[in-house]
Order: structure tokens, then sequence, then C-alpha cells
């Protein structure tokens, strides 16, 4: 496994910054529409339907 990471130390860091970005990405977004009230929560499991939707 080191080997494999040292071999592809660009790819893994590439890998490691987009997964990085675009959780950001999607947090401020989420953080938007619920600021706005765009997006009504009424129970956990309309939340986890709407993050599945969007992932």
């Amino acid at each position: 496994m080191k080997e494999f990471i040292r071999n592809n130390r660009k790819a893994y860091i590439i890998g490691i910054a987009t997964y990085i970005v675009l959780s950001i990405i999607s947090w401020i977004y989420w953080e938007f529409l619920v600021s706005n009230g765009i997006i009504k929560i009424k129970s956990g499991r309309i939340n986890v339907k709407i993050l599945i939707i969007s992932a």
C-alpha cells in the first residue's frame, strides 16, 4: 500500500483535493438552500432522500 501511494502520490493528492473541494462546495450549497428556506426539512427521511439525490 505504501508503495502504491508513493508511485501514485500526485493522483492521490489530486483525488483528496477534489474530494475536499466538492464536499466544501456541496456543504455551502446545502447551507445556502437551508438558510433561504428553499428546502424545508420535515423529517430525517426526507433529509436523507435529498442528500442521496444531490450526491
